[in-house]
This record gives C-alpha cells, sequence and structure tokens, in this order.
C-alpha cells in the first residue's frame, strides 16, 4: 500500500511538471524533462521494488501453505496408521482363523471316518457274534438232537438184548 500512494504522488508530480514545462524556456524545460526522467526512473524501480515484494509474499505463502500441507500429511498418517495396524491384525486374525475351521473340519471329517470305522467294525464283530451264537444254538439243537437219537437207539438196543 505504501507503495502506491508513493507511485500516486511520484505520478502527479510528474504530471504537474509536464504541465508547468510549457510555460518554461528551454533550459528549464530540459531540466524539467531530465526530473521527469528521474520521476520516471524512480517509478519504474518503485514498480520492480513492489513486484519484488509482491513475488516474495506469493512465495512466502506459497512456503506457509506447503508446510501447512506437510504437517497436515503427517498429522493424517498418524491418524490413519492406527487404523491400518487393526486392519492388518484383523486380517491375520480373520485368516488364522479361517484356516482353524479348515483344520476343525478336517478333524471333523476324520472323527466321523474313525467313528464310521469303528461303528463298521464294531457291527462286524457283533455279526460275527450273531453268526456264531447261531452256530453254537444250531450246534447245540444237533447235539440234542443226537443224544436224543443216541438215546433212542441205546434204549432200543438195552430192549432187544
Amino acid at each position: 500500500r505504501e507503495i502506491q500512494v508513493e507511485e500516486n504522488y511520484l505520478n502527479t508530480f510528474a504530471t504537474k511538471l509536464r504541465t508547468i514545462a510549457s510555460h518554461l524556456s528551454v533550459q528549464e524545460r530540459q531540466q524539467t524533462q531530465s526530473e521527469i526522467n528521474k520521476i520516471e526512473t524512480a517509478l519504474d524501480q518503485l514498480r520492480q521494488h513492489a513486484e519484488k515484494r509482491k513475488e516474495l509474499k506469493i512465495n512466502d505463502i506459497i512456503y506457509r501453505i506447503n508446510q501447512k500441507w506437510k504437517d497436515i500429511e503427517i498429522k493424517l498418517e498418524q491418524l490413519t496408521k492406527p487404523s491400518k495396524d487393526i486392519v492388518d491384525e484383523w486380517r491375520k486374525f480373520n485368516s488364522s482363523y479361517v484356516n482353524l475351521l479348515d483344520r476343525l473340519g478336517e478333524l471333523e471329517a476324520k472323527w466321523y471316518s474313525i467313528q464310521r470305522e469303528k461303528f463298521t467294525s464294531t457291527t462286524e464283530i457283533l455279526l460275527n457274534k450273531a453268526k456264531l451264537d447261531f452256530d453254537v444254538l444250531q450246534l447245540h439243537e444237533r447235539s440234542q438232537n443226537l443224544c436224543q437219537y443216541v438215546l433212542q437207539i441205546a434204549s432200543k438196543n438195552i430192549d432187544t438184548h
């Protein structure tokens, strides 16, 4: 703002000198023109200075914005890291749980297979025992029949003698 005020002041002064120059002699006009040239040079320097200051301010603002952005990125990373860790731990747990379920399924299948084998084995044993019992029963009946037959023959032989 100060530069704008100075520029306005110098522009006003240069305009007044030009207005007065028409009423001056050649030497005075040359001096006035020299003053106007100095003022214009000062104005150019002032504009360049203002442009540099503006550029420096813009660069400073850009730098601060970049710094703030980096700070925000760091804070965001700090905020999201625990969430990522939790998600990673959950994935590990879930993977372990799925593996455990698979293993449990395998064990259950083996248990059923063993139970089936035991049942089959027990059934075979019971069937063999039933066959054996049946064979023993038949043998017993035959032995009783044989005993009766022997008794009949023996009693006939005793009666005939």
